[in-house]
């Protein structure tokens, strides 16, 4: 904690700001993040990461994400999500006639009939879902998508939706982060 570094560095004369610098680095840098690493066997990753998506046709992508520990699950975009081979998917998806007046009450009842409907119909939609967010409610198809980061593979369950409007085409959910630590800065 911010305790036991102040008192490694009470009392400390640094005579050049260059020396300050790299006393810093020793003392507060990889080091600790490594031990820490070791100990609890989860890597440290900041709040957005490069990803290596590997798409249903073995196809890489390599991106920045948003790693958003407020999400449960994981999104990506769907332009990404067809340039990564789940064309198909999104076309049967988009032909699903879907009810446009959802609440938190009609969504599981809604979701189940969905899910009944169309899920044994199509091999690559993996679970059709609701998510409910600050910009609104929506009905979302789910894949499974593999992708590295920070050189652990992970297998993801992640919905599709258009994000071409947001900063980042993906953003990694706390369902997928069980093996990170994710640092806030």
């Amino acid at each position: 904690g911010l305790l036991g570094r102040l008192k490694r560095v009470e009392g400390l004369k640094v005579k050049t700001i260059k020396r300050a610098i790299a006393l810093a680095q020793n003392l507060f840098g990889g080091e600790i993040e490594e031990e820490i690493e070791d100990l609890s066997g989860k890597r440290i990753i900041g709040t957005i990461e490069k990803v290596q998506l590997i798409g249903k046709n073995d196809k890489e992508i390599e991106i920045e994400a948003k790693i958003d520990t407020g999400a449960h699950s994981t999104s990506i975009d769907k332009d990404l999500a067809m340039q990564l081979g789940y064309s198909d998917v999104i076309d049967y998806f988009d032909k699903i006639e879907k009810p446009k007046d959802i609440t938190r009450q009609t969504g599981r009842k809604i979701m189940e009939n969905l899910r009944k409907k169309y899920l044994e119909n199509h091999r690559d939609l993996e679970d059709i879902d609701i998510i409910y967010s600050p910009s609104g409610i929506t009905i979302r198809p789910k894949v499974i998508l593999s992708y590295v980061m920070d050189k652990r593979r992970v297998v993801s369950k992640s919905n599709i939706v258009r994000r071409t409007d947001l900063k980042y085409p993906m953003i990694i959910g706390r369902r997928d982060l069980n093996r990170f630590m994710v640092e806030i800065k």
